[in-house]
């Protein structure tokens, strides 16, 4: 993995259709990777935009942001450690709607514990047209990742920050 566990510049590689991509997607995840970025081979190189119609990301879950207000003292119908969030990015979801975020097995060695007001970032498929939550196919929308604003150097762990 990555020495500061969370980047690596990775070289360009040419798939040549859909189930390369999609092989090669699967690759990057099994490795913990988030996704692909995709050019198009004759687009030229842009800085400082998102965009570009040339440049697209392709994640297998979307992800955004959510702050724990409560923890749950049962755990989710999985049997998976859960805690009660409200979101902070999450496009289209109701900011003032707490939902359940559940911890993943591969993910439970590292997030022992929650407080209140800690930051985490969950993956999930949607936000539900009717109570404006995000939600997964198989249950709750699950933690990826704790942040720790002792050594995290994300926006939300340090929003003023301008170095």
């Amino acid at each position: 993995g990555p020495p500061d566990g969370r980047i690596v510049v990775a070289p360009a590689v040419r798939v040549a259709d859909a189930t390369a991509k999609d092989a090669l997607l699967q690759r990057v995840i099994a490795k913990r990777g988030e996704g692909l970025v995709l050019r198009r081979n004759e687009a030229r190189w842009r800085a400082g935009t998102s965009k570009d119609r040339n440049v697209l990301k392709v994640k297998q879950w979307l992800d955004a942001e959510a702050v724990v207000v409560g923890h749950k003292n049962a755990p989710s119908t999985a049997n998976l450690p859960t805690v009660k969030v409200q979101a902070l990015n999450a496009p289209n979801a109701d900011p003032s709607t707490t939902f359940d975020l559940s911890v993943s097995r591969e993910e439970q060695p590292h997030f022992p514990h929650f407080p209140l007001g800690t930051t985490v970032t969950f993956r999930y498929r949607q936000i539900s047209d009717l109570s404006g939550v995000p939600q997964t196919a198989g249950g709750a929308p699950q933690i990826v990742r704790i942040h720790d604003p002792l050594i995290c150097d994300c926006c939300f762990c340090r929003p003023d920050d301008d170095s």
